[in-house]
């Protein structure tokens, strides 16, 4: 059978109808989307002593139709401030030199710094449509 996507509002109506090869492809694409997402904001998480890079978790919805990407756990509160302040000095600094003025001041991405969890959102949010509704046709 083959499936016709064009947007959103039909792989949702596809979902309600019970369309198995739809809900698992969408699954498996949601999955990737965020696992690829999680990836890209360790790639550009302020790194000292890998503490906020190594909280980064990705889970999925009880039926697997969304995922939510966190940085932080218990930490939280300091990994918003990191993401948020954009007049933090990011860039790395020494080993050993935590409170060093190193660097050359506040980042932008794709380099580590704040918004490391935005830009790799928006940037699959630019594609996502068209990566599920590829995902939907190769599936079987």
């Amino acid at each position: 059978m083959a499936i016709n996507v064009v947007g959103i509002k039909e792989v949702r109506a596809l979902i309600r109808e019970g369309q198995l090869s739809v809900i698992n492809a969408t699954r498996k694409e949601v999955f990737k989307v965020a696992t690829d997402i999680k990836a890209k904001a360790q790639s550009m998480v302020p790194f000292d002593e890998g503490t906020l890079h190594g909280s980064a978790d990705v889970t999925t919805s009880t039926d697997m139709l969304s995922a939510t990407i966190t940085f932080g756990g218990p930490a939280a509160p300091y990994a918003l401030i990191q993401h948020e302040d954009e007049s933090l000095w990011h860039p790395p600094k020494p080993p050993g030199n935590r409170r060093g003025a190193t660097g050359t001041g506040p980042t932008s991405p794709p380099q580590r710094g704040p918004k490391y969890l935005e830009y790799p959102a928006n940037l699959a949010a630019a594609t996502f449509e068209a990566d599920l509704a590829g995902a939907i046709r190769k599936a079987p």
